[in-house]
This record gives structure tokens, sequence and C-alpha cells, in this order.
């Protein structure tokens, strides 16, 4: 039976308000036997507010909401039908559409370059 041990927390449980418990961690076995009647030391057990100051709570939902704002104005951005994403889409489509033009003349044979490759072709 274990007799040695290094501390008790009473704790707030985080996932059920109101639940408590008490963590007994055991010692290391060359530690002093507790005495029959003997106490366990222990920590004073950590309040709901202090857990939110401990892991940041209110900081970390303030950059959760700053995030989500961030997003919000880009995606106005990327919705925006004369914004610079969908000019720079409708540019690239313009570009390809005219190259799409200019490569069917030329496998056609017409203009210089294309009567080069249909004489070259031929030839």
């Amino acid at each position: 039976m274990q007799t040695s041990y290094t501390r008790a927390e009473k704790s707030v449980g985080l996932f059920v308000i109101g639940s408590e418990y008490i963590s007994i961690v055991p010692g290391a076995s060359n530690a002093p036997k507790i005495p029959v009647g003997g106490m366990i030391p222990s920590i004073e057990k950590k309040s709901i507010s202090y857990i939110f100051k401990e892991f940041e709570v209110e900081k970390t939902a303030m950059l959760a909401v700053r995030t989500i704002q961030e997003i919000a104005d880009l995606m106005i951005l990327v919705k925006d039908p004369h914004g610079p994403l969908m000019t720079t889409l409708a540019n690239i489509e313009k570009t390809s559409t005219h190259l799409l033009q200019i490569t069917g003349r030329i496998g056609q044979g017409q203009g210089a370059l294309g009567s080069l490759v249909a004489s070259r072709v031929t030839g």
C-alpha cells in the first residue's frame, strides 16, 4: 500500500460546470512515509477565473475574433467583381482566349508565321 504522496489537489472540472475532484499524486518510492493519521500536503483548488487567466482565454478569444474579422474582410475583397482577384482572373481569361485565336490562325497557315509553319509542314 502506498503511504508516501507528494501532494493532493482539489480541482474544478473544466467540462462539467460545478464538478470537482481530488487528485492524489503518489510520491517517490524513497519519499518518507506518511504516519497513520498524518496529513497529505495539498494545493489550493484553482478557480475558473484562475484557469481562464492561466490559459489566457480572453487573449485567445480576442485573437480568434480578430482573425475571423480579417477573413471576413478578405472574403469581401475576393467576392468583389471589380476587385483585384476578379480583375486578374478576367485578364487571364482574355489573354488565354487571345492566345487560342492566335495559335488557331497560325495552325491554319494565316499570317507570316502561319505561312512559315505551313510551308515547313508541307515542304
